[in-house]
């Protein structure tokens, strides 16, 4: 999945993610700025897989996109 440079003007990126191998299986994927400034975003990632399923295309996009955008401690906050 490749997150376009541009999102960093933008107010929101929507994407959609669908396997080569499960033609049925689409993860949907909504970035919105939180605080521009400070970078920080919110990130909503959903799909129509069954949640009791330890492998899914879902948990694979989460997977990749914390790699790509850190997720923020909130627990040092409290």
């Amino acid at each position: 999945m490749i997150i376009p440079k541009r999102f960093e003007h933008s107010k929101q990126l929507y994407a959609e993610y669908s396997s080569s191998n499960n033609k049925f299986t689409k993860v949907n994927l909504l970035i919105s700025w939180v605080n521009q400034t400070q970078k920080e975003c919110s990130i909503e990632i959903w799909s129509d897989e069954p949640l009791a399923k330890d492998t899914t295309l879902c948990r694979k996009v989460h997977n990749e996109i914390i790699q790509i955008i850190k997720p923020l401690n909130l627990s040092s906050e409290n």
